[in-house]
This record gives C-alpha cells, structure tokens and sequence, in this order.
C-alpha cells in the first residue's frame, strides 16, 4: 500500500464530514491529513519518526528554514487551538490548509489522487 494513501484517505474523511455537517471531526481529520504527510515526508528523507503527534510534527515543520509563506500560514493554522466555543478564530479551512502543506511535502496536486 502506498504509504501516502492513508493522508489522501484523512483528506477524504475531512471533506465528508464537512459535508455532513460535523466541522469539528472535518478538523481532526486534516490534521491527521498533515500528520501522517509530513510522518511520511520524514521517513522518505532518513527522519525517524517515533511519534505520529500531528501538532509535534507541525510545530518541528514550522521551524524549518526557508518554507514558502503559504505553506508556514497552513501550517500554523493547523496548529491553532479552537476556543471555549469549539471555533477557531478567523475560521481558517484547515482541509484547504492540509491540501496546501500535502501539496508541498509531495510535490503534486492532492486533489489528483
């Protein structure tokens, strides 16, 4: 199995629940979507990755030198926390976010797969 099915998998949960009314679980699942990209991007480089911590992995990628602005934007609002209401501020898409950071770990288009 192509390791990198299971991101364009989240990504497709993320849109079904969207479309089935529950934002919160849309949520979870980008950034699952984002996790398990960037597990795969480390491992693909030589990273061992001990934990797939979606927020760990995002926070250690936001470091990285020299990301392009759209990519550092996606990736830290992925990592934003929701408020007492459950909402994010700004209401950021975070599955356009994830398709954004996915685009750049993998060099295609996540809607094409």
């Amino acid at each position: 199995m192509n390791p990198n099915a299971k991101v364009y998998e989240e990504l497709e949960h993320a849109l079904q629940f969207r479309a089935s009314g529950n934002e919160g679980k849309a949520r979870v699942c980008a950034r699952r979507a984002a996790g398990f990209a960037l597990a795969n991007h480390y491992r693909q480089n030589g990273i061992a990755v001990a934990n797939i911590n979606a927020i760990n992995l995002l926070r250690d990628f936001s470091s990285t030198i020299g990301l392009p602005a759209p990519v550092l934007s996606a990736t830290n609002l992925l990592m934003q926390r929701v408020n007492e209401a459950y909402e994010l501020d700004g209401s950021p898409d975070l599955i356009a976010c994830a398709e954004v950071l996915v685009d750049y770990l993998f060099g295609t288009p996540s809607h094409s797969e």
